[in-house]
């Protein structure tokens, strides 16, 4: 895929919640056709992120935040017990 796809696009913009639902249509447009990706923010701490279809989120965080995500191992027993 060509560096100019919408895919490769590094533009974030951060709006509010308000802002958000005034400018939906816009901003999925945006989102499709220039490749911005949007984070919603909510008394200014970020709680959505709009990304085109396809688009993991994980992919789409800045190089800053690449391997900051991981899954916690699953440490739970089954709560049966197998004789030796």
């Amino acid at each position: 895929m060509p560096a100019d796809t919408p895919w490769e696009s590094k533009i974030l913009t951060e709006v509010s919640i308000t802002e958000a639902r005034q400018e939906l249509a816009d901003f999925i447009n945006r989102v499709l056709y220039a490749g911005e990706r949007f984070v919603i923010l909510r008394h200014g701490k970020p709680v959505a992120e709009i990304v085109a279809y396809g688009k993991r989120a994980a992919d789409a965080l800045p190089d800053s935040h690449a391997g900051a995500i991981g899954i916690a191992s699953d440490t739970r027993t089954t709560g049966s017990k197998s004789e030796p």
